[in-house]
């Protein structure tokens, strides 16, 4: 059995050493600052559960490859769409307890496989750790003429599929790409980072064919999983659509045409936490957006609460804290602060209206 550390142990967080080409290394204090540390990638990040945001972020470019990992301490939703003309290999390295990928759960012994051309929406637990590349479809393409593990399906573009390799193939796609981020600082033996980014990417495309050639499609969990992955989808959907309003739960088993014990159990099931509970950390995260992206602006805290359905301020600062681990004035100081010439400072006026333009796009995404 092969298999890969968690991070604080055995995988080290460090700058990768030798010629790597427009890498970064970040670690990140809010769900803003990791989303942004992303090229290239149309997506939202969601708190989903209690505590302060905690994250690590790497991405190294060889040419038009992209090969990046993250981890991140609290519970996060992910949705939106990767890089553009692109097939996306997600290898998780570790976690809590298994995630949610579009309806399928995975672990880590799984792998996630996706194109641009699809919507994606990623429920990563706690401390959860992966490890990914997205390759454009133009060069899969090519290298497809010499390998037919490259399949034409993966060409055309693939729907979001977990599927399971073999211990061994998982190990090795996991490991290389780990070492192309990490380079000498951990392995010494990593010395494709000196060489010629063709030949780093034909070793990643044969590693990505070996995996998906020895995978098998990933099994759900229990009968019942696809059906109220299925109900959750479907449920939150309809809550976003109702903002500012707060349908109550009658309401939203009604619309669904399920009861209420049902509901409880599709929720605890898929995402572990009450329905109430996820409804009120989507408009908390949709209200956090949008305080950050008006912070240069004099703006009523109040005002934007109203717009996500928060009409009790005192309760609102509370269940704020909660979730994010800050009040919303101090988040509004901390953006503040940095836009007067801090580190990182702030974004511009532009920057600004275009994220807020982006939390309406999102809003219409699927939250699983």
């Amino acid at each position: 059995m092969y298999h890969i550390a968690k991070h604080e142990k055995d995988i080290e967080w460090a700058p990768a050493e030798g010629d790597v080409t427009n890498y970064k290394f970040s670690r990140t204090r809010s769900l803003d600052e990791h989303a942004e540390a992303l090229s290239n990638w149309h997506q939202q990040y969601d708190q989903i559960s209690p505590g302060k945001f905690d994250g690590y972020f790497a991405e190294a470019w060889f040419d038009e490859v992209q090969v990046l990992r993250e981890w991140t301490r609290p519970s996060v939703h992910q949705q939106g769409r990767a890089a553009n003309e692109s097939l996306t290999i997600v290898v998780p390295i570790s976690m809590s307890k298994p995630g949610l990928f579009c309806g399928q759960q995975f672990t880590t012994g799984s792998i996630m496989v996706f194109s641009s051309e699809y919507v994606f929406s990623f429920v990563a637990p706690a401390d959860c750790d992966i490890v990914a590349t997205a390759i454009p479809q133009s060069y899969l393409a090519q290298f497809a003429e010499n390998d037919s593990r490259i399949s034409e399906k993966l060409l055309r573009g693939s729907a979001p599929i977990v599927l399971n390799p073999s211990d061994f193939c998982l190990y090795e796609i996991k490991s290389f790409l780990i070492q192309l981020l990490n380079g000498r600082s951990k392995y010494p033996d990593a010395k494709f980072i000196e060489n010629d980014h063709a030949v780093i990417k034909d070793v990643i495309l044969g590693k990505v064919g070996s995996a998906l050639a020895s995978s098998t499609p990933s099994k759900l969990p229990s009968p019942s999983f696809k059906g109220r992955s299925y109900i959750v989808r479907q449920v939150a959907e309809y809550a976003i659509s109702r903002i500012p309003d707060v349908p109550a739960i009658t309401e939203i088993c009604q619309k669904a045409k399920i009861n209420q014990r049902l509901l409880n159990y599709a929720f605890h099931d898929v995402l572990g936490i009450r329905p109430l509970s996820y409804f009120r950390y989507l408009r908390l995260n949709g209200f956090r957006r949008e305080l950050v992206a008006r912070y240069i602006d004099p703006i009523l805290i109040g005002d934007i609460a109203a717009r996500w359905g928060f009409w009790h301020m005192s309760r609102l600062a509370k269940e704020y804290k909660e979730l994010f681990g800050e009040l919303p004035s101090e988040t509004l100081k901390c953006y503040r602060k940095k836009s007067n010439g801090e580190a990182n400072a702030g974004r511009t006026q532009e920057e600004s209206k275009e994220t807020l333009n982006r939390i309406q796009t999102l809003r219409t995404i699927s939250p699983s």
